[in-house]
């Protein structure tokens, strides 16, 4: 090619470059406004964000408490430690109600230790923390005697208001002389299964010093039974106990409101004796594991008070009616509601016999599980 025809290519390639290079730095200088209007956009909707506050952030500490105590299980109900309505959960939700959760004693006055399927040893350094967090506050306990824990426990056992004890091993620990629970009120004690014997019946059992304690429930099945002040109870409740030791526990129970009972039969059982006395009693839920006997165990009991009478049927004897119709009139009471479980008659037979009681269920045997 010419060199004057090579220069001249070159000349409007430099011309067409010089155009494109132009018009690309108008582009780009009108994206930079851009860009530098958007950011001022930007801006200001983030400071617009940063002085909103959300309306629950401007609630009181106290108000936003009331509202997290209604996520947890009502008290004495221990929350699960973990999880979903635990506290725990209301401490990962910000800072500042993680630092109210903390420092609210009530949050962690119930606690749950029964059973967990992380190890023992983390179970006792969880409860080490949540007492830790419970200030003065009663507690409501759920837990495992298991010696770890019970180290964990005994050190607030004077603000124990409700306690439940499962599998039990470490009774005399527990249940020394020297143990002062003024505030409980309810105690609940299971042995590792129903029946065992939680420990040699030579070792004594003693609870003092529990002026407000009023619920009791039990299932141990031939004892050892712990002393206890029987005579200020209001609720009682035998998860499974043979027929003797029943007799002699309720023969110290004059204010009694509620009797939940199951027996056992022994088979060197005598026929059950009459006339306990529980003249307060309300409510009485009466069962057993064996079949009709000859003998009524409601002869058992004179409870002018009843209202409520929830029985198995095997408990009224092999004529069932009649023995419930002696039964109200020796105890002169007036039946408000009558509940007759595992039963071979009808609802309409009892229903024609006790015309006076307004409101009878009658469960057939096969139904009453």
């Amino acid at each position: 090619m010419p060199l004057s025809q090579s220069m001249e290519s070159d000349r409007a390639f430099v011309a067409e470059t010089e155009a494109q290079i132009l018009e690309l730095a108008t582009q780009i200088s009108a994206l930079e406004r851009s860009v530098s209007l958007l950011r001022k956009t930007q801006q200001a909707a983030k400071t617009r964000l940063d002085s909103y506050t959300y309306p629950v952030l401007t609630l009181p500490l106290e108000i936003i408490s009331e509202i997290f105590l209604h996520y947890l299980p009502p008290y004495p109900t221990p929350p699960p430690l973990t999880g979903s309505l635990s506290p725990i959960r209301l401490t990962h939700i910000c800072r500042q109600w993680r630092e109210m959760v903390i420092a609210t004693p009530v949050f962690w006055r119930a606690i749950d230790l029964s059973d967990r399927p992380i190890r023992l040893k983390d179970v006792a350094s969880l409860a080490a923390l949540w007492l830790g967090r419970t200030g003065g506050c009663s507690l409501s306990i759920d837990a495992i005697d298991w010696k770890p824990i019970t180290s964990a426990l005994i050190p607030h056992r004077s603000r124990w208001e409700h306690m439940r004890l499962h599998r039990l091993q470490d009774w005399p620990r527990i249940f020394e002389e020297s143990f002062p629970t003024p505030l409980l009120q309810t105690l609940l004690l299971l042995p590792t299964s129903p029946t065992s014997l939680p420990i040699p019946r030579e070792i004594p059992l003693a609870l003092i010093d529990v002026p407000c304690l009023r619920t009791v429930e039990l299932s141990m099945p031939g004892g050892p039974y712990p002393s206890l002040p029987w005579q200020q109870l209001t609720s009682l409740n035998f998860r499974s106990i043979f027929l003797p030791d029943c007799v002699h526990i309720l023969r110290q129970t004059p204010s009694l409101i509620t009797l939940r009972c199951y027996i056992r039969y022994k088979h060197e059982d005598s026929p059950p004796p009459s006339g306990i006395a529980l003249l307060q009693l309300n409510s009485l839920y009466f069962s057993c594991d064996f079949v009709h006997r000859h003998e009524s165990y409601l002869n058992l009991f004179i409870v002018p008070a009843l209202r409520v009478l929830d029985v198995s049927e095997a408990v009224l004897s092999t004529t069932p009616i009649p023995a419930l119709q002696t039964f109200i009139t020796t105890s002169s009471c007036t039946l408000k509601k009558l509940r007759i479980s595992e039963a071979e008659g009808s609802r309409k037979t009892y229903e024609q016999a006790f015309p006076d009681i307004p409101d009878i269920t009658v469960i057939p045997g096969d139904e009453s599980n």
